[in-house]
């Protein structure tokens, strides 16, 4: 019996595409409801922002043509993720029970062409077509904030380094509820927010990316942020004291800022 593959892009609803085939494609929210003469369309679009994800219950060999508008990671399910997903604007969490879970991320703007080739001989090769769309216009920053003393922050901060091409292990640890939970619950709130931030490594080289934040976090980044090892990094921040780690896994995430929260790290 051949094995039901599942293709998702986070949208409002799966409706099978073709008719023998069994494939599932995503569906964007501005299509028709199906009916019996309708095709829906599939996503077919994403931003820079947006995680275009596959699922499968066999293991797929995924390329992209040509190469270099996204970025391809292959992990083993059932995963949680949070964040925003094709066909969505706004930031959800999701869970994966699929076994094999295939992660699309933009490396730039372009199009290209997925090929997803099963195993199997005799099954049909799928091909779907993406847009990566640009960044699009940035609204102006804000007015400039007047000079005035900066006080060091009290308690515990956090800051969470990672870019889009990290692996999808650390990607996933950094959205994951757990561990944003714990972040609320435990670091020091500074300037009537949370006491942590996570930032895209690849943007903050851009300064409308910190126009928004206050004071106290611009001269944090400011003091600590050129001394940071590359890759996925969990930064944590007590008084004077600022101490590094890589980001790997949720539960080596966790364990370390527990660490950090009482003095061991």
């Amino acid at each position: 019996m051949r094995a039901a593959l599942t293709l998702f892009a986070v949208c409002l609803s799966a409706i099978v595409v073709g008719d023998e085939s069994g494939i599932i494609l995503p569906v964007s929210p501005d299509s028709p409801q199906p009916q019996a003469i309708t095709t829906p369309q599939p996503v077919s679009e994403i931003t820079p922002q947006q995680w275009y994800v596959i699922e499968s219950a066999e293991r797929l060999r995924v390329l992209a043509s040509p190469a270099g508008v996204v970025d391809i990671e292959e992990t083993e399910g059932p995963i949680k993720l949070r964040g925003q997903f094709a066909g969505r604007q706004s930031v959800e969490t999701r869970s994966y029970a699929g076994k094999w879970l295939y992660i699309v991320t933009a490396s730039q703007a372009g199009q290209c062409e997925l090929i997803l080739i099963p195993q199997a001989i005799d099954r049909q090769v799928i091909r779907q077509a993406l847009t990566i769309s640009g960044a699009g216009p940035r609204p102006p920053p804000g007015p400039a904030p007047q000079p005035t003393p900066v006080e060091p922050p009290s308690g515990l901060q956090v800051m969470l380094l990672i870019d889009q091409s990290d692996a999808v292990s650390a990607l996933a640890a950094v959205n994951s509820v757990p561990v944003l939970s714990w972040l609320d619950a435990n670091t020091t709130p500074t300037d009537g927010r949370p006491g942590w931030r996570r930032w895209d490594r690849s943007s903050l080289s851009d300064p409308d990316t910190l126009a928004t934040e206050s004071p106290t976090w611009r001269k944090l980044w400011s003091d600590v942020g050129s001394g940071i090892p590359a890759g996925p990094q969990l930064v944590a921040i007590s008084g004077p004291k600022v101490t590094t780690r890589p980001i790997t896994t949720q539960k080596q995430l966790l364990q370390d800022l527990q660490a950090a929260k009482e003095g061991r790290l």
